[in-house]
């Protein structure tokens, strides 16, 4: 999906778990929302055991790739801490 985050735009991917499939391609909107957020050097990849195991899988389970991990793909600014990260994540849950 495309956003534009405060620093510009990044096309961040993304993957979508329901109780029904593990690799959906929309939320179940009866269900809420549960956004798994890597730990820096690693992809969002991390979750994908936990979204195969159907009884985890009760909630819409959503995992990103955060700017410069996995496949999503975008400009890094020179400053890019925790805060840039925290406005990235809102811009793409918006």
């Amino acid at each position: 999906i495309d956003v534009q985050t405060p620093h510009g735009p990044v096309s961040f991917f993304y993957c979508i778990s329901t109780p029904s499939n593990e690799d959906s391609d929309s939320l179940d909107p009866a269900l809420p929302t549960v956004l798994f957020l890597h730990a820096a050097w690693v992809p969002s990849t991390i979750f994908h055991p936990q979204f195969a195991d159907p009884t985890l899988r009760r909630f819409n389970l959503v995992a990103l790739d955060l700017l410069s991990h996995g496949r999503t793909e975008g400009a890094v600014p020179a400053v890019y801490t925790e805060r840039e990260a925290a406005e990235d994540v809102n811009a793409f849950m918006v």
